[in-house]
């Protein structure tokens, strides 16, 4: 088996023979946040028909104690903030504390911000929506003091990716020792490879894929019978994995090494431009907004003590106004009441 990883508690396995065909009930291609939050639940699931899961990722994973060293080594102490953000709901937070990461994101404090009220509104009329977290059921705490459910929660992806591949790890140890339902292989970084990619040949016209199986088909530069095994081997996926083996650590050692895979489910959480998409023939469209975006962070200085008691004062004087004016109305609805004729 081959589990290639650089994370901080990853394990590294041998590699495994090259003619010696891996066989998953799942892989997962893609290790963001959908194919690691899968695979966690997976991992997690009582389903005892799900016994191997595979994570193929392009990317070496960044852990926790990763983002801590870069605060160390930063001028003011402090993550240099991630531009890339989520506002995520109280659902999706649920599914994060089901599977054992959501303490974790809120571990590298103040990263995660809570929002009650949020206004949209168009630039080209008067016209706005309004969202109050008072409509909101559930999901309360979490990433702030306050008891109130908040709308959203706002959470840099740096942050969110680094405990998802924390958690993922820790499942993929525990999974070796058994103590999981399902056992998780990390292969990273890694891809699917073109060559060699085959759908199961049974289950359906066309392949069990429909129009599409066509597509998926291309055996150009694979010898079909060095990828597939077993009694059953119509009914696998079978593809190849393009892995990278580093040599004790050393970037100048690193080599490619393929992969054969036969899998029951293949799941492309790889993004916009999925090369599971691709290799199945599953066609997109799409249009251009025509939209420019800026995005900034800014850091607010605290007000000073003089700025303060000025916007203490004029707190004041708008509530002595808004008073006021009341005082003013009453009378002038008293005097309206007296007038000949009730008018």
């Amino acid at each position: 088996m081959v589990s290639t990883s650089a994370a901080p508690g990853r394990a590294q396995s041998s590699p495994s023979d090259a003619n010696t065909v891996e066989e998953y009930d799942v892989v997962i291609s893609g290790g963001g946040i959908v194919g690691c939050v899968l695979a966690c639940q997976l991992a997690l699931s009582e389903q005892s028909f799900i016994g191997r899961v595979a994570v193929v990722d392009q990317f070496k994973p960044q852990s926790l104690d990763d983002l801590r060293r870069r605060a160390e080594t930063s001028g003011d102490g402090e993550l240099p903030p991630d531009v890339r953000v989520y506002a995520l709901s109280p659902a999706s937070v649920q599914v994060l504390r089901d599977i054992g990461v959501w303490d974790d994101v809120l571990s590298i404090r103040p990263r995660v911000g809570r929002s009650v009220d949020m206004q949209v509104w168009d630039h080209a009329s008067d016209s706005h929506v309004w969202f109050d977290s008072a409509d909101v059921s559930g999901g309360g705490g979490g990433g702030g003091n306050s008891d109130e459910p908040p709308l959203n929660y706002v959470v840099e992806h740096n942050v969110l990716m680094a405990a998802l591949n924390d958690r993922l790890a820790q499942l993929a140890q525990l999974s070796a020792s058994g103590r999981t339902s399902a056992t998780i292989d990390i292969l990273s970084p890694a891809s699917m490879a073109r060559r060699g990619f085959r759908p199961p040949s049974g289950g359906g016209e066309g392949g069990g894929h429909g129009k599409a199986s066509d597509s998926c088909h291309d055996d150009s530069n694979a010898d079909s019978n060095n990828y597939s095994s077993g009694s059953n081997a119509a009914e696998w996926l079978h593809c190849v994995v393009d892995a990278e083996s580093d040599a004790n650590g050393d970037a100048r050692q690193q080599q490619k090494q393929q992969i054969p895979i036969q899998c029951r489910l293949l799941v492309g959480a790889d993004g916009a431009n999925s090369q599971v998409r691709s290799l199945c023939g599953m066609g997109s469209w799409g249009w251009e907004y025509q939209h420019a975006a800026v995005v900034a962070t800014v850091r607010v200085a605290p007000p000073s003590e003089a700025e303060a008691e000025t916007e203490a004062e004029a707190e004041a004087e708008t509530e002595a106004e808004a008073e006021a004016e009341g005082g003013r109305a009453q009378t002038r609805a008293a005097s309206r009441a007296v007038l000949p004729g009730g008018g």
